[in-house]
Order: structure tokens, then sequence, then C-alpha cells
């Protein structure tokens, strides 16, 4: 993780004298917020290690909490935490050899496996909620509340332009790929899937 950013914005003035045309402000927010997450990940990866969790668990953990009859199947799990199915399937194997989740035939198809909380995450995940959201205001503590709302409401605007804009840079060879010139195909609707996140905590 970067603690004196000196260093890193050294070489960033250095690569401007190498490229006066280079979008100044443009690379030092994209490398600022790469490192930022990067911080991030790390500390809350810290925090979920001393509870014999990660990230990934928790967030499935919650994904099934926050669900209807708190069950959900392998594919809406892997959907809402943005996972591969071969890395959440390790997850909820995980899980269940710590005796948090069980898998259960799904009442609606037999053919199916549903993912289900044990009494004991039940357990695990309200004992552990509090400490978690004080983990995150120390994450943000560097914020007052009005720029929390405000970074909340910036993030939210880039995500959705990140979501609906890709790059021509990016386009092109996907378009050329695909056989057709100069037609970007259009990013799947999900509003199903965008429900399922807003009620992660």
């Amino acid at each position: 993780m970067i603690r004196d950013l000196s260093r890193f914005e050294r070489g960033i003035g250095q690569l401007a004298k190498l490229h006066p045309d280079m979008p100044r402000d443009a690379v030092m927010l994209i490398r600022l917020t790469y490192h930022a997450f990067l911080s991030l990940d790390a500390r809350l990866e810290a925090h979920f290690e001393r509870h014999r969790l990660t990230t990934s668990s928790w967030l499935a953990l919650m994904m099934i909490y926050c669900s209807p009859r708190r069950r959900v199947t392998p594919s809406e799990l892997s959907a809402a935490v943005i996972q591969s199915r071969t890395h959440m399937t390790r997850v909820a194997d995980d899980l269940a050899e710590k005796g948090l989740i069980r898998r259960m035939p799904s009442a609606e198809d037999r053919r199916r496996v549903d993912l289900a909380l044990t009494a004991t995450g039940v357990r695990t995940i309200e004992r552990l909620l509090p400490l978690t959201w004080n983990e995150y205001e120390r994450a943000l503590g560097a914020f007052t509340i009005a720029e929390r709302r405000q970074l909340e409401g910036l993030l939210r605007r880039w995500l959705q332009h990140l979501g609906a804009a890709p790059s021509r840079a990016s386009v092109a060879p996907q378009a050329k790929a695909g056989g057709v010139r100069g037609r970007a195909q259009r990013p799947v609707p999900r509003p199903d899937l965008d429900r399922t996140r807003k009620q992660i905590p």
C-alpha cells in the first residue's frame, strides 16, 4: 500500500515531462482510486480474517441473510457477489465446513440445490454485524457526514457512467471480433441483480 505519495507523484510528474499531453488529473485520480481500493480491501480482509472469514465469504453470508427465507441458489450467489461460480463453490464449501450454511434440495425444483443459513450462521452474522459496521466507520473516518454523502453521490454517478459508457478503445476490438463494424453491444439490464446488490450491507 502507498503510505507516502511523494514518490508516486514524482513518477507522474516525470511521465508528464515525457508526454506533455498527458491528462494529469485523470491519471492521478485513477491511480489514487486503485490504491484506495487496495488499502480498503487489505483492511477488510484483515478484519474478517480475525473471525475466520474473508470478504467474499462475508458477502456470501450477507447475501443469504438478506434473501427471502435466507436461502439462495449458487448462481444467484455468484451473480450478486460478482464472482465466478468456481470461486463461490469454494467459498460455499468453506462456509459449509464451518457449519455456517448447508446445502438443501430446492422446494421448487428437486434438481436444484439451495444454500441456506444454519442457526450458527445467523448467530455469527448478528455477532459480527456491529463489529463490521464499526470497521466501516473507522475506514471512513477521514470524512465528515456531509463529505460521505457527497462521495456516495460521486461514486454512484461514476459507477453508472462506467457501466453505461464503455471506452471507444475497448468497444472497437470487440465489434471487430464479433464481425460487426462500428456497433457496440449494449449491456444487458439486470434489475433483479441490482435489487439484490442493494440489500447487502
